[in-house]
């Protein structure tokens, strides 16, 4: 998931994000959710996405911590990509 977005007319809730992350880990209890992104604003939606999960959720936040490259080979082993129109959600529809 990449909760975040420069501009806050692209960027979907945090709550929301939420939500479909809860259903994801619930319908399949071996599932990570994986956070990306890059920035202030995305770093805070990340924060605030992860303050609205219950603590059973299982997540991996890689908000501000990866480069592009390794942006790029994390969403090449996901299963599902869920993100906001950023230049992250153009590179995992590139990469299928």
């Amino acid at each position: 998931i990449q909760p975040g977005a420069n501009y806050a007319a692209k960027q979907w809730e945090a709550k929301k994000f939420a939500q479909v992350a809860e259903s994801l880990a619930n319908d399949n209890p071996d599932t990570a959710i994986v956070l990306l992104g890059k920035g202030k604003t995305e770093a805070e939606a990340a924060k605030a996405l992860c303050s609205a999960l219950p603590p059973t959720v299982d997540v991996i936040n890689l908000t501000d911590a990866t480069s592009l490259r390794e942006t790029m080979a994390v969403l090449s082993h996901l299963r599902l990509f869920i993100g906001n129109d950023t230049g992250v959600n153009h590179l995992a529809a590139a990469l299928n």
